[in-house]
């Protein structure tokens, strides 16, 4: 059983060897807040990619680039898929 602390520190090592990934792929420029943000990381990473069979992005149609994320498509497209 993994404790709070564990869980932390390998959530800290998978985010940072994320951010190496998308920092290569993508200029800072190009990414949002949400996209370096640990937090937001954790959350999606939890819900999203943990326990879904699928992953639907949900965008503002109004600027849907804007909430896109690049960077996600890319991770779920080449190593989730």
């Amino acid at each position: 059983d993994m404790g709070a602390e564990s869980l932390n520190v390998r959530e800290e090592k998978y985010f940072g060897d994320w951010l190496s990934d998308i920092y290569r792929a993508h200029a800072r420029s190009e990414l949002n807040y949400f996209e370096h943000n640990l937090e937001v990381w954790r959350q999606v990473w939890r819900t999203a990619f943990e326990r879904a069979d699928i992953v639907v992005m949900v965008l503002d149609a109004r600027i849907p680039l804007f909430h896109f994320s690049q960077a996600v498509f890319n991770h779920v497209k080449t190593k989730l898929e």
